[in-house]
């Protein structure tokens, strides 16, 4: 396992590593692991899904254990590390919920996941397609009856749903299947509707093929799907040999199209060329797409339905990357970079789309999933969970937490500020092999004492026993002497005692 080190600065209460980079620094924090407590190696953590909403951070995240799945949902809040308010969902284990996804739509949110059951006929493992809206910070008991199935799945796919808000409804695509063409990769997306007022869903549907994921943006009262597209143009002996592709603009206004536009197109020899994926953010005002394929991002002139290219990546990079995400932070537009084995990069850009400096995202551990990046205009931050394996590859995963600053004098706090209180945090970090670090602080100066225990209650070592000054402090514990187990980590301090428990797992 790769350890994490821990920075204390005289001047900062927080650990971060920085990256110089023209007149601001980009301050990466530590990442936080998620549920401390969560001792049980029998269970993993993945499928994280982060957003920001009114009342904070909320991650929702699927629960694999020897008794099934489930999903559970945590409220957090940054200052700026995240810090658990409570934990206030969890699915009845019955229902086998995995893949989360919840977004935040005006005052509603969509809820989607997929429910696992058996058929009794056949014996086939299949995936129910679930999804509600639900407001506020919890489901209501109404609001649980109104789950809707969508549709059932002979195995779970991993593509999570994308939601959009037009005109009165709230509209879901979702990926249904790989349609049976092996040489066009394309794939089949659903679209539905729901009433953003009643939550009722609407009964029509609309369904259509691309040869990647689509981006969803407003259009007016309407919504605008952009799609990949490709179509033989010369075959010969049945076998095609020339084909056009590029991308197309549908319009759809309650669940229907009313118009269609070829936002590029051009004639290929090579069908390995052929347009994929396709992601949209909003950057200095307005829409901007990444194009997978190309590395190139552009903007759509809705006057003529054709794209406008504004930055191209390959100037930058030669390499292919399976996501590609344009955010705009307050002086900057950055382009976030994930390649096929998690490896991620941010490069930054002026507001003219010129290059300022690229750096790569450090992660803990061996990152299987990503979640979706989160970006706080207030604290200009970026956020985002990852699931990672602790020790081996076979090892159970786990939920980390971590954010990005982009200007660290709008969220770190300056270390002249004292404790209210005596308080000890969990270690970190836990489990651990062969060393941790415990967190601390003491609002006055005073005697502290940090002792060691087996769960036999057997002292086994005493890390410090001597009078400390007010304030934050951090104090590593190298276990290696100590065989694996549970232990208790106990601090004293002016009549006080606070106990935490943790793992060394060698």
């Amino acid at each position: 396992m790769t350890r994490l080190k821990f920075f204390l600065s005289l001047l900062l209460c927080i650990c971060t590593h920085t990256i110089k980079a023209n007149s601001k620094d980009i301050f990466f924090l530590d990442p936080v692991i998620v549920d401390q407590s969560f001792d049980d190696f029998s269970e993993s953590q993945h499928s994280p899904n982060l957003i920001l909403d009114n009342n904070g951070y909320l991650l929702t995240y699927q629960i694999d254990g020897v008794d099934g799945c489930n999903v559970k949902t945590i409220r957090f809040h940054t200052d700026p590390q995240f810090n658990t308010i409570s934990e206030y969902f969890l699915f009845d284990s019955t229902q086998s919920p995995l893949v989360p996804t919840v977004c935040q739509i005006g005052n509603k949110k969509p809820f989607f996941w997929f429910s696992r059951h058996i058929n009794t006929q056949s014996n086939d493992t299949l995936f129910e397609q679930q999804l509600m809206l639900y407001d506020g910070d919890r489901p209501t008991e109404e609001e649980l009856e109104k789950i809707h199935s969508l549709y059932t799945l002979e195995r779970a796919n991993s593509y999570r749903p994308q939601f959009m808000n037009a005109g009165n409804r709230i509209y879901c695509e979702i990926l249904k299947k790989e349609l049976s063409d092996p040489g066009n990769n394309r794939y089949e997306f659903f679209l539905r509707s729901l009433d953003s007022a009643s939550s009722d869903i609407y009964p029509l549907n609309l369904h259509f093929s691309a040869n990647g994921k689509t981006a969803l943006t407003e259009y007016g009262d309407s919504l605008l799907i952009i799609k990949s597209w490709v179509f033989c143009t010369e075959d010969e002996n049945l076998n095609c040999i020339k084909w056009a592709t590029g991308y197309k603009a549908y319009i759809v206004f309650e669940n229907k199209i009313q118009s269609i536009h070829a936002l590029s197109s051009n004639e290929i020899s090579d069908k390995n060329l052929q347009p994929d994926d396709i992601f949209v953010r909003s950057v200095n005002g307005e829409n901007l797409f990444a194009l997978r394929q190309s590395n190139q991002l552009m903007k759509i002139n809705l006057e003529t339905m054709s794209f406008e290219e504004l930055l191209d990546l390959s100037l930058y990079t030669n390499q292919k990357y399976k996501k590609i995400i344009p955010i705009q932070t307050v002086d900057y537009c950055i382009v976030i970079l994930i390649d096929d084995d998690n490896n991620s990069t941010i490069m930054r850009f002026d507001p003219q789309y010129q290059f300022v400096d690229s750096v790569s995202i450090p992660f803990e551990g061996n990152v299987t999933e990503i979640s979706d990046f989160v970006y706080d205009k207030s604290q200009d931050k970026l956020s985002y969970a990852y699931a990672a394996n602790l020790f081996e590859n076979n090892s159970p995963t786990r939920i980390f937490l971590q954010s990005v600053l982009f200007d660290k004098d709008l969220v770190l706090t300056p270390a002249s500020e004292l404790p209210d209180r005596f308080t000890l945090s969990q270690n970190y970090p836990n489990p651990f092999n062969p060393t941790t670090t415990i967190k601390y602080s003491i609002p006055q100066d005073g005697h502290t004492t940090i002792d060691i225990y087996n769960l036999l209650g057997q002292k086994v070592s005493t890390l410090y026993d001597a009078n400390q000054t007010a304030g934050e402090h951090f104090l590593n514990w190298d276990a290696s002497k100590q065989s694996s187990g549970i232990y208790l980590v106990k601090v004293s301090y002016d009549n006080q005692t606070k106990t935490i428990k943790t793992m060394l797992l060698k």
